[in-house]
């Protein structure tokens, strides 16, 4: 069973406007729904613990789903609301991934709480899915790596467009906009028209647009985990050209120390050679996870095995990818 946390924003001031605001109803509740009914464990916690507001606005009968009519009637999940754990008491450590639910809140808490651009970075750091919905990127305005670099530097990512905000008529009121913060801090940004589905999943970094996109951004979040819940085996059979015997086996071996020493997520990577066929070889990779296994195809040594290879093989290699059988 995968474990997943929610976390949710502890923000109740629309800015000055005397209005309120909170978590978006829908990108709670189809989240929820679709990754609990896929058999995932959810944990709710927000910034300050216990209840976190609601943005009243997400209540009205025109932005009410099946799934929120469901929240409502659901006793668990209000209890569950009542009692969110205190963010500052969650670790990485035991979860799978993290879900973010946006709504206006995230903006003034989540973007600078330092718990949180913690936690954030210590879950993708680990190898583990992180996942935004709508202002929901918001909480990555100041999440850096190890490298110092900002997490969505270089990534291709979406939110909340400048459109959409101002459509909401709240382009003045918010701190900063989804949008221009994503593009400020290097992310590669992407949209389709206002209010449709959309949700861009680069690596472990998975964002939604607004929250239509809600339901998208569980579904890939839920494909990412099931990528990573089971090895992939890799097997590739080749022959060299007899000439070539002795380059191929030095490339063969530069290959297995460079990966085998440098690459995460690599459980095993060896080459045999055929007993009757001294230029007949096979390969076999095994990897933790897909994501692994993609991003060894990337790596410099791979990339220079890659052009010199077509020069050494007397015929195009057979890969196999496999699982193991549940």
């Amino acid at each position: 069973m995968k474990k997943i946390l929610f976390v949710l924003t502890s923000h109740a001031d629309l800015g000055d406007t005397g209005l309120k605001t909170g978590f978006w109803s829908e990108e709670l509740a189809a989240p929820y729904y679709n990754l609990l009914d896929k058999g995932c464990d959810i944990t709710l916690a927000s910034v300050k613990g216990g209840q976190p507001p609601l943005d009243p606005k997400s209540n009205l009968p025109e932005f009410q789903t099946d799934a929120t009519r469901r929240m409502d009637a659901d006793q668990d999940l209000l209890g569950k609301l009542k009692t969110t754990l205190p963010l500052s008491s969650v670790r990485h450590q035991d979860f799978d991934a993290v879900f973010y639910p946006g709504g206006h809140g995230p903006l003034w808490d989540l973007a600078n709480d330092s718990t949180s651009v913690k936690l954030i970075a210590d879950f993708y750091e680990s190898k583990k899915p992180v996942a935004f919905v709508c202002h929901a990127p918001a909480a990555l305005k100041s999440v850096t790596l190890s490298n110092g670099e900002f997490l969505v530097k270089g990534k291709n990512v979406t939110g909340f467009t400048n459109t959409e905000e101002e459509a909401v008529e709240l382009t003045h009121v918010v701190p900063f906009l989804v949008e221009d913060m994503l593009k400020a801090n290097g992310a590669n940004f992407s949209k389709v028209a206002d209010w449709l589905p959309y949700a861009v999943t680069d690596g472990l970094l998975i964002t939604g647009q607004n929250p239509a996109s809600s339901d998208k951004v569980a579904d890939e979040l839920y494909h990412l985990l099931c990528a990573r819940s089971s090895k992939l085996y890799v097997t590739a059979k080749f022959t060299v050209k007899p000439e070539k015997l002795d380059e191929s086996l030095t490339l063969m071996k530069n290959l297995t120390e460079a990966t085998s020493s440098k690459e995460e997520g690599c459980v095993a990577y060896y080459y045999l050679q055929s007993a009757t066929n001294m230029y007949e070889f096979s390969s076999v990779e095994i990897w933790q996870d897909e994501v692994a296994e993609a991003k060894h195809w990337q790596t410099a040594h791979v990339q220079n095995a890659l052009s010199v290879l077509p020069a050494l093989l007397a015929v195009e290699p057979e890969i196999i990818k496999w699982r193991e059988l549940n």
